[in-house]
Parts: C-alpha cells; sequence; structure tokens
C-alpha cells in the first residue's frame, strides 16, 4: 500500500511540473517576442508576474524532488532568464542568474520553505500556518544553567 502511495504523490508532483511548465512556456513566448519593445527592468517583472510565480506555487510539493524533475523546471528558468537578458543559447547561465539575483531551482524551493518556517515561527505567516509550529527556546535554559556553574564559588 504504502508503494502505491509513493507512485501516486510521484505522479502528482511529476503533472505538477508539466502543468507549471505548460502554463509559463505559453507566456515565455509571448514575452519573448515583445522582448525587443521593452527595457530589461520591466522584461524583469512581467517574466516575474508570469512565470516565477508559477514556480513558487506548490513549493512544499517540489521539495526532495529528485534532480531529474528538479531539471525541467531549472531549464525553463534558465529560458526565463535568458529571454530577460537577451542571453545567447551557448552562454553559461550561473552568471545570467547571478545578475538577476534569482537562485536556481533546487536552492530556491528550499528558501522558500525556510522563508515561511521563519515567517511562521515571528508571528507574520497567516495563522493556519502559525498555528502547526511551536517555537521552543532552549537558549535561556542554557543560559540559566551556564551562570550556576559559573557562579559556584568553589570553582
Amino acid at each position: 500500500m504504502s508503494a502505491l502511495f509513493l507512485i501516486s504523490v510521484l505522479t502528482l508532483r511529476n503533472l505538477h511540473i508539466k502543468s507549471i511548465c505548460k502554463s509559463s512556456h505559453y507566456h515565455i513566448r509571448n514575452i519573448a517576442k515583445i522582448r525587443k519593445y521593452i527595457n530589461e527592468e520591466s522584461a524583469k517583472v512581467v517574466v516575474h508576474v508570469f512565470v516565477t510565480a508559477k514556480l513558487d506555487s506548490c513549493n512544499s510539493l517540489l521539495s526532495g524532488l529528485p534532480k531529474h524533475l528538479l531539471s525541467t523546471l531549472q531549464s525553463f528558468q534558465n529560458t526565463a532568464a535568458r529571454v530577460v537578458t537577451r542571453t545567447r543559447k551557448f552562454v553559461h547561465i550561473i552568471p545570467v542568474l547571478k545578475q538577476l539575483y534569482w537562485l536556481p531551482v533546487c536552492y530556491h524551493i528550499i528558501f522558500k520553505i525556510l522563508l515561511l518556517v521563519y515567517k511562521a515561527l515571528n508571528g507574520t505567516a497567516p495563522y493556519y500556518i502559525s498555528g502547526l509550529l511551536k517555537y521552543n527556546c532552549l537558549s535561556t535554559e542554557i543560559k540559566i544553567v551556564l551562570s550556576t556553574t559559573s557562579d559556584d564559588p568553589e570553582s
């Protein structure tokens, strides 16, 4: 039964990745057609609205995926970066992503999940997320233990 559940989860994730790429591919093609008429800053905004927002949706589903599934999203992000900066296909993409301040997809997923946890722990996330996490501060207990051992007159 657990193998069947695992297969269905992986199928769901694979379908999610395909739907992201399919819906965003249409937008990226249209942005590429009008790219010569807009400046780079406007292109960044348009790509962020139509493409990057789709990559950000449901990051918890994408967490822990194998690299061969994430490579589809990474190549799509690379295409979006090339459209924004008008970079040729055979130019190395890492400097282009750094210029745009875009993380690679695998790190972007981790960053978004950690950001959500940070917001939940600090009370800025929605309540339905904040209520799932409890902040347990052990640093005060450590300070108390350290202060009682350092105040020992026999030392």
